[in-house]
Order: structure tokens, then C-alpha cells, then sequence
């Protein structure tokens, strides 16, 4: 058979036939396949050739979906990724059973008339007695890499690649073992086992770091581009247009921008790209928009970002009798320390009153999560009458992230105070009863509660409402624990008094009872006018912080144990 191989002048094109069994075809690419990677298929064959033979070329075709549209119908499809020879058996239609079933007539009175068998006889067509082609297109194939290859009598694994150049639906056609111009072709692999090649696109994202994103100083975030399946264009250009405020910048020498544009570069499929972006948003806003134009797709690519301000402010109203003091308390934000110098208090009322600092004049060092306060006193040029303007006031400070940088940043923090005017004086004072000396735990003793308006010209709520918010463990009300005092015009009605029983129920040193004091207002009585709707049943309104100045807050009062503890 040599001697004939070689004397070939032109390929000779013979079916595998007998010579040759396909026994096992699998797709070994374990997830999907996609495109520019490496398709790798494996046959397990079983030569009927008596010695070795050595192959100058082994391959598998590979049809596209789009030449099988006819054929499809009526052929089956492999669901999976491997065929068995057991899959590929062929049945030949002449030796199939036939399909046989009984046939009984009955006649009127229900009697046996006939009896026959009946046969469906499977149709045969020309192609079931047509030979297989064997002239299938092989130019798109898979091949095996290393030539020549020997194939021993019996069972042969045979590792066939190709790369996946264009993407689609591909089914495995037939096998082709050359032998020099001597060309066995086998039949059309049956069922059909696809390969079907996917293609990836390229991605873009813009993350940050763990940090949270803060405004006035310049932070990096990453831009990363992963290449697909398939590479870009080196010189392809990505554009990014930021909302007013916020700029950006990937050069470290070159300003901040508003819009930017990003040359790719070199890339390969399966690989990314990492970026780092120079970005920082000014103090006036909070959410910024980041917009990517890509040109793999049209459809732009927006990224909203939510900055915080590197200090986080909060304020509140001190009271001392008639002084007002404005406390403002500034936290860090910021992973770095932050140096903060120059705070300012500032307010649109200068004709009404004056701004003065209680605070040093040095800088101070704010770490991440701890916080400094600042003080500020108000005083009042004039005295207040009834109608009170509402104080409008700017906080600022500024701060910088090192002593080396000489840029200074300015945070400003803006706030409104409305009545701040201190109405009444709250006192509360705790005393034994008649005939003993101490306050002893487990005995009765005397809450005195004084409220008083805090200057005569000043207008008064004509009824108070007091309540004593007694501690569990602590304190006892021995009675009421509410009641209202009202105030009348004359100077002797301008203070209220009362006298509570309570039970202090362990000795030491304990706070005296707190007491809230709201509003009470009337309701009002029923009218037979119908058009009045007024409230009928009364209701309390809270004070504001500082309108009540309590003397005794923080007050404490030594009780004795109990004479049998």
C-alpha cells in the first residue's frame, strides 16, 4: 500500500468506510467560546490499518449555521459538548422493526366479523440509499499543530485547535486524514455538535477608593479599561465632560479640566488598562456627574458621584441668663489631617448686636473622626423688644492639608438663629422638710420650683406648663407631677412658685428632678358663630433652645442613706 501512496500523482479521495471510526468527539474549551481565543477540540479514532501510517494533515471541518438553514430540518443536534460513538450510530431504514398493531371488526350485535394485523412501513427516501458525500469545503477547519502525526492500529487521541477569527454558530462537519495524496474522508458527524463563538466588548469603569469622595481637595480614582475578545484601535480616543464643578485629569503636570480626552493606546484582547484620575469638585455643590463617551458605543457611559465636604459643621445656642453664646463644633472628614486656622463668625445683624470670639488665635490639627469647637458671644447693642430679628450668620474657617501647602481652602457653613431671646428663668431647689436637717433616701422632701419672666419689658406667655421628668431608682413624685402656673399683668403675678413632695430612693450625690416647661395654651370656648373655628381643647408648644435659662441644671443635692441601710 506504500508503494501505491507514493506513486500518487494527484489526491485520491476515498470514505473512511471500515478504515476508520470516529468513537468520541469532544469540545474541551471549558466556558464559552470567544472570539480570538483558542478553540481545542479532541477525537478519539480507532484505526483498522493493519501497521502504523504516518499523516501529513488531520482535520475537522467546520460549517457555519447559515449553510445548514435548508438542511436543518428534520437533523438532530447534540445538546452538549461531547458525542459518543453510541450518539453517532447509524440505523440503517431497511432493518428497522416494523411497527405492527391488531385490527378487530365487530358487527352489529357486537360479534367478531373480522380479525387482520395492519403495518406502517417506513418510508424510504433517496438519500437513504445515496453514498455519503464526501467533498465537504474544508477551508475553515480545525488542525492538529504538530506534523507529521502517527496513527497506531486501535484506539488514537487526536487534539485539534483553531483560533476562533469570526464570531457565530459553527457545527463540527467531517474529519479528513491525509496520507499524502491519499485523502480518507469521513461521513457528516451526526448529530450535529456545535461550536459557537462569542465575542466580548470592551468595558470601562471609573471606581474610588474606599475614602469617600470629599470636595475642595484633589483625590484619585481609577479609570480602567478591560479589553474583550477583540483589541482597540490604539489611537482610539475616550472623551470625558464632567458637570460644572468638577474637573479632572490624568497627566500629574497638567491642569484640571472640564472635558477631557484619553488616547487608548497599545492593548491586547483579555487585558486592561488602568488610568489614575486627577479629580476634584469645588465647595458649592455636592452630586457631580462624570460623562464617558466611548467609541466602541454609542451610548455614552455617566457615572454620578456624591462628594462630602472635608469638615462637617454643626452649631448650637448657649445660654447664660440673658447672654447668648453661638457654639460651633467642626469634625474631620478627611483621611489625612487637616490644619484649620482664621475660624470667623460673622452675621448680617451688625446693627443689632456684636460678634465676640472666645477662641485662640493658633492653628489647629483636625484628624479624621475627631472634632474642635469654637465660641462666639453675642452681644446685644440694644435692648430686644417683642418683634425679634432673625440672625443670619456665616461660620468660616480655613483649612490646608500640611504646613507646606501655601493654598488655603475656605469652608463656609451657613445657619439661621430665630428666637433666641431668653423668656424666663427656671430654678429648682430640693429641701428636707420642717424638723429635719438632711435629705434622707426613703423620706419625704420639698421641691421648690421658681418660674419667673426673664426681664419685666419683655413679653410673656400668660400661661407656663411644667412638667417633672423624675428619674426611675432615683427620685419619687409623691403627687401631681404636672400642673400650669399662669402670670397676670400685676408685678406681684410676674413669678410662679410651686411646691412639689418627692422621694429621693438612694443616697449620694443626686441630680435634682428635671423639669420641661412648655406653652400652654387655652383653647378656645365654642362661639355661636359657625364661621369661628377655633381649637377648643388646649395644647402646649415647645419653647426654643435658649427662650428657657434653667439655674439648676447640673445641680446636685447630697442625700443621707437610710437610717437602717
Amino acid at each position: 500500500m506504500r508503494k501505491c501512496i507514493e506513486v500518487l500523482e494527484e489526491p485520491v479521495v476515498i470514505p473512511f468506510g471500515d478504515i476508520i471510526r470516529i468513537m468520541n468527539i469532544c469540545i474541551k474549551n471549558d466556558g464559552p467560546i470567544m472570539q480570538d481565543s483558542i478553540i481545542e477540540v479532541e477525537l478519539v479514532i480507532d484505526s483498522n490499518f493493519p501497521r502504523e501510517v504516518v499523516c501529513t494533515n488531520v482535520m475537522v471541518s467546520l460549517e457555519p449555521d447559515s449553510t445548514l438553514e435548508k438542511e436543518k430540518l428534520g437533523e438532530k443536534y447534540c445538546p452538549g459538548r461531547t458525542l459518543t460513538s453510541k450518539d453517532m450510530k447509524v440505523q440503517d431504514p431497511t432493518l428497522q422493526r416494523l411497527k405492527m398493531k391488531k385490527i378487530l371488526d365487530y358487527k352489529q350485535d357486537k360479534q367478531l366479523s373480522m380479525a387482520g394485523v395492519s403495518s406502517k412501513f417506513t418510508v424510504l427516501k433517496r438519500k437513504d440509499s445515496a453514498p455519503p458525500q464526501v467533498n465537504r469545503d474544508f477551508t475553515n477547519c480545525l488542525e492538529v499543530n504538530k506534523l507529521p502525526l502517527v496513527i497506531t492500529p486501535g484506539l488514537n487521541t487526536i487534539r485539534l485547535k483553531k483560533r476562533a477569527d469570526s464570531i457565530g454558530k459553527y457545527y463540527i462537519g467531517q474529519m479528513a486524514v491525509h496520507i499524502k495524496n491519499l485523502h480518507l474522508i469521513s461521513p457528516p458527524v451526526y448529530p450535529r455538535l456545535l461550536v459557537e463563538v462569542k465575542e466580548e466588548g470592551p468595558t470601562l469603569k471609573l471606581y474610588k477608593n474606599a475614602a469617600p469622595l470629599l470636595s475642595g481637595i484633589e483625590q484619585t480614582m481609577n479609570l480602567i479599561l478591560t479589553i474583550g475578545s477583540y483589541s482597540i484601535e490604539p489611537k482610539s480616543i475616550i472623551k470625558l465632560t464632567t458637570s460644572p464643578g468638577l474637573t479632572v485629569q490624568v497627566e500629574r503636570d497638567l491642569p484640571l479640566v472640564s472635558s477631557l480626552e484619553i488616547e487608548v493606546g497599545p492593548n491586547f484582547p483579555f487585558t486592561s488598562i488602568r488610568r489614575h484620575l486627577r479629580i476634584m469638585a469645588d465647595m458649592l455643590s455636592k452630586d457631580h456627574q462624570v460623562t464617558i463617551h466611548c467609541p466602541w458605543t454609542a451610548k455614552p457611559i455617566v457615572v454620578n458621584l456624591t462628594f462630602s465636604p472635608p469638615l462637617a459643621a454643626t452649631w448650637k445656642l448657649q445660654t447664660v441668663e440673658l447672654r447668648k453664646f453661638v457654639q460651633v463644633t467642626v469634625v474631620g472628614q478627611c483621611e489625612r489631617d487637616l490644619i484649620v486656622e482664621d475660624a470667623r463668625l460673622v452675621t448680617t445683624a451688625g446693627e443689632t448686636c456684636d460678634i465676640v470670639a472666645k477662641n485662640c488665635e493658633s492653628s489647629q490639627i483636625i484628624p479624621n473622626g475627631l472634632s474642635y469647637s469654637y465660641m462666639w458671644e453675642i452681644v446685644f447693642k440694644k435692648e430686644l423688644g417683642a418683634e425679634l430679628p432673625t440672625l443670619k450668620v456665616e461660620f468660616s474657617v480655613k483649612y490646608k492639608l500640611d504646613d507646606k501647602d501655601d493654598d488655603n481652602k475656605l469652608y463656609r457653613y451657613f445657619f439661621d438663629i430665630n428666637d433666641y431671646q431668653t423668656l424666663y428663668i427656671l430654678d429648682t431647689n430640693v429641701t428636707p422638710l420642717k424638723g429635719t436637717e438632711f435629705c434622707r433616701a426613703g423620706a419625704v422632701c420639698q421641691l421648690h420650683l421658681t418660674i419667673s419672666p426673664a426681664a419685666e419689658h419683655l413679653p410673656v406667655t400668660q400661661s407656663v406648663m411644667y412638667e417633672v421628668l423624675a428619674e426611675n431608682g432615683v427620685w419619687a413624685v409623691c403627687g401631681r407631677t404636672a400642673g400650669v402656673v399662669t402670670f397676670g399683668d400685676g408685678a406681684e403675678e410676674k413669678a410662679g412658685e410651686v411646691t412639689l413632695d418627692v422621694m429621693p430612693l438612694c443616697g449620694g450625690h443626686l441630680p435634682t428632678p428635671l423639669v420641661r416647661v412648655s406653652r400652654y395654651i387655652h383653647g378656645e370656648s365654642a362661639t355661636p358663630d359657625k364661621s369661628s373655628k377655633g381649637d377648643v381643647h388646649p395644647r402646649l408648644e415647645p419653647f426654643s433652645p435658649g427662650q428657657v435659662y434653667n439655674k439648676s441644671k447640673g445641680k446636685q443635692l447630697h442625700v443621707i442613706a437610710a437610717s437602717n441601710d
